[in-house]
């Protein structure tokens, strides 16, 4: 029978008002951790896999799928879509979607509402269609797009409106005149001149297909394939593309995966969290959190929905960590390496500087909030082809894999390791 931990987020929103530490500061966007050059961290914002294999996700999730000890209690993941399905096939009571960058923060909070506001996939899908431009528009007007872009300058956003890359006459004039500078250093006929600098004073209008191509707020993500990701997901034959994997994890295309995510962001399961996890005193306060939540758990029966008594207390069951600590291990002698190589410093994800001990951090602040019997997803070893590897057993053959039996990891090791492969 699924649960869900209705009212679990409401623990947690004030967490991303919260300056811990001397190296935070407040933003439009919530809390946010400085950098070496003291200025905010802000990122584009995650939503399909980045260094991932696929295949070694689908098969951890068919786990969860399958297999009922893998279901239930919270999940805490970080990154994009993934959580989505983990959550959806692990049939999660609660969810943290954690990340350092501010703007994933704010990604998760209106991507869960339109989650909680559609009652079916297809109605969610149509909800999409519109929704990195409305991101857009939100982060540019209500989150000060513009000033973070030129503290990080890795952070791309480009308006998704045809009328704002029209080239200014100004520019097209200078550019004109670089035309000819470069045209008078080549012998050619003097109409083929007069056409080159006739076609660049030529008003530029790019069309929308063209502008929908230009940089989103997401990580190699144009407004285009952003939306038609979810159309292609719930299978719609119109796109022209057919989703790959096993069917039985697509939420967009199987009703009950979809109708627990909607329950679970409906009654308020799902809380997203700016944090770093290589910061022990934010995620002490994580754990103390989890450690006083109050909830309470409904088991969503099909007739009729029951209540139980208030709960308290929590720890995360299944945590998802992507590809993180691949950014975080470093050794004395690599970052000797870095230092003789670069003259700097080797730093995170997020610019920050990492050492020896980052990782052996990470792993006691991660402890710190898991159960015994947390089940842990990584990804953070790299093939020659450089796509990440789940940590798991790769002796058996993909196609011949029971999904049940695969072992899900155990309790992080401090020695910064994760001991019981999958």
């Amino acid at each position: 029978m699924v649960t869900i931990y209705k009212n679990f987020a409401d623990n947690f929103h004030d967490l991303n008002e919260s300056l811990c530490t001397d190296d935070m500061v407040m933003t439009e966007a919530g809390r946010a951790y400085l950098k070496q050059d003291s200025t905010p961290h802000f990122g584009n914002v995650h939503y399909q896999p980045v260094s991932e294999d696929w295949l070694s996700h689908q098969l951890i999730q068919m786990a969860f799928l399958t297999n009922e000890d893998h279901q239930g209690g919270v999940y805490a993941g970080t990154a994009g879509c993934n959580n989505l399905t983990y959550m959806a096939a692990g049939k999660a009571s609660a969810a943290i979607l954690y990340d350092i960058n501010p703007y994933q923060t704010v990604f998760w909070k209106h991507f869960i509402e339109e989650l909680a506001r559609h009652d079916s996939a297809p109605k969610f899908v149509r909800a999409m269609q519109n929704f990195a431009p409305n991101f857009y528009t939100l982060l540019r007007d209500e989150f000060n797009l513009s000033a973070r872009q030129s503290e990080n300058p890795g952070l791309h956003a480009a308006s998704p409106d045809p009328k704002d890359h029209i080239i200014s006459v100004e520019q097209q004039i200078a550019e004109a005149q670089m035309l000819d500078d470069f045209i008078g250093e080549h012998t050619g006929p003097p109409s083929l001149k007069e056409q080159a600098r006739r076609a660049k004073f030529r008003p530029v209008e790019p069309s929308l297909s063209s502008v929908l191509e230009k940089s989103s707020p997401f990580k190699n993500d144009s407004y285009k394939s952003f939306a038609n990701w979810f159309r292609i997901c719930a299978g719609e034959p119109e796109t022209g593309w057919l989703r790959g994997g096993v069917e039985e994890l697509e939420w967009l295309s199987e009703p009950a995966l979809y109708t627990h995510l909607h329950l679970m962001a409906k009654h308020g399961a799902i809380t997203p969290v700016t944090i770093d996890i290589a910061c022990e005193a934010s995620m002490k306060e994580l754990a103390e959190r989890l450690e006083n939540v109050r909830y309470r758990p409904v088991v969503m029966d099909k007739d009729t929905p029951q209540i139980r008594p208030l709960a308290r207390g929590a720890k995360i069951d299944a945590l998802y960590l992507s590809n993180t600590l691949h950014y975080l291990h470093w050794t004395d002698k690599e970052i000797q390496n870095y230092k003789q190589k670069h003259n700097e410093t080797p730093t995170d994800f997020a610019g920050r500087a990492v050492n020896a001990g980052t990782c052996d951090q990470v792993c006691r602040n991660l402890r710190a909030i898991t159960a015994d019997t947390a089940r842990i997803i990584r990804f953070d070893k790299y093939n020659l082809r450089g796509a990440g590897l789940a940590d798991f057993d790769c002796t058996f053959p993909f196609t011949s894999c029971d999904p049940a039996k695969i072992k899900i990891p155990g309790p992080l090791d401090p020695a910064g390791l994760m001991p019981d492969t999958i």
